[in-house]
């Protein structure tokens, strides 16, 4: 008990140099969270995804005279060709961006919620349920897109436009999507980890898409994911839609003496792909991890370099205490644990509260 009040006795005389190393350590370590708790969100998107080793997303490499380069996108046609004639798929999940302005749940209300230009809201097939383990609210999968005119919400878009009802409860009723009247036929959960697949609502791919004829065209809202077989079947796949590809576009690849070819990124690599988009950097994140590294090292040599300014004005006490008697261990017992209190306590606690 009197090492304790020696201890607090001696914090409060040296109270300026006490706050000054509690808050050097205290934004080092928190800075340093801070940075942990960014870093580790992106490097594990998609890291939990089952079967991410046979999940890919396919995009484009083109050539001509002039210029080389890759393009995240596919021909239209392209998913529907895969799965009627690749044995090398198990799932073939073409998904891109719908855009309205304007987005209306029906509501017993003279005025209701409009919700303008709504966001993350993809067409594709039933099949992305298949490849993205949703868990399932209400509704069921397997009678899924049966109609055209269906739309499956994500729970936290589901309470953003029935905010009084309950997910069963949800199933049945309408969202007019700028002009057009959707039926809500499903609610899931949303993803507990960082995902690549950021959707909230999901409709049916249209099947008269005037679009789904032309091999030509390029546009990089349409991505397309398969889930292969196995890596191995990679290489084939890639052949297969290479020469349908030529078969189809051949005399115009001639007349413009241009070239395109077919690859494939990994989803569990694909949040660091440069050539797909909304990437990461990850040299960024390797910047940060630099920053954090530096913060600590820096808080370190603050405390080091306060400390050791603080031996000539301990010297005197530390002299009389072995004069007095004290063995060696218990004195270094005592700044040891005067240490502990003075930084590693307080400097914890700030680091939480960071959190």
């Amino acid at each position: 008990m009197s090492n304790m009040k020696l201890i607090f006795r001696q914090l409060w005389r040296h109270r300026l140099f006490t706050l000054l190393n509690v808050l050097g350590l205290a934004i080092g370590i928190s800075a340093c969270c801070f940075i942990f708790r960014i870093v580790n969100y992106e490097f594990s998107f998609d890291q939990q995804h089952p079967d991410k080793e046979q999940i890919y997303k396919v995009f484009s490499h083109t050539q001509s005279e002039k210029e080389s380069g890759d393009f995240d996108a596919v021909p239209f046609p392209l998913p529907y060709y895969l799965k009627e004639n690749s044995q090398d798929v198990e799932l073939v999940v073409p998904y891109y961006n719908r855009y309205f302005e304007i987005v209306t749940p029906a509501s017993k209300s003279e005025t209701p919620t409009e919700f303008a230009r709504q966001e993350k809201i993809f067409a594709t097939t039933a099949d992305y349920f298949k490849m993205v383990p949703y868990k399932w609210l209400a509704g069921s999968p397997h009678q899924l897109f049966k109609l055209q005119n269906e739309v499956v919400l994500t729970e936290s878009r589901a309470k953003a436009y029935f905010p009084k009802l309950q997910s069963q409860d949800i199933i049945g009723k309408t969202i007019s999507y700028d002009t057009t009247q959707f039926t809500v036929s499903g609610i899931v959960e949303d993803l507990s980890y960082p995902s690549t697949f950021i959707g909230k609502e999901f409709i049916k791919i249209p099947d008269q898409d005037p679009n789904l004829n032309n091999w030509l065209m390029l546009m990089n809202y349409y991505q397309l994911f398969v889930k292969v077989k196995s890596a191995d079947h990679l290489k084939n796949l890639a052949n297969t839609i290479d020469q349908k590809l030529v078969q189809m576009n051949g005399e115009e690849y001639k007349k413009e003496n241009y070239k395109q070819t077919t690859r494939f990124s990994p989803l569990s690599e694909l949040h660091f792909n440069p050539i797909i988009q909304n990437h990461s950097n990850i040299q960024v994140l390797y910047g940060l991890i630099g920053i954090a590294a530096f913060l600590l090292v820096l808080a370190a040599i603050n405390y080091i370099n306060l400390s050791t300014a603080m031996v000539p004005m301990r010297a005197r006490s530390i002299g009389i205490r072995k004069t007095l008697g004290e063995r060696e261990v218990y004195l270094t017992r005592s700044f040891l644990t005067e240490t502990f209190w003075s930084h590693y306590s307080p400097s914890c606690f700030l680091g939480l509260l960071q959190k």
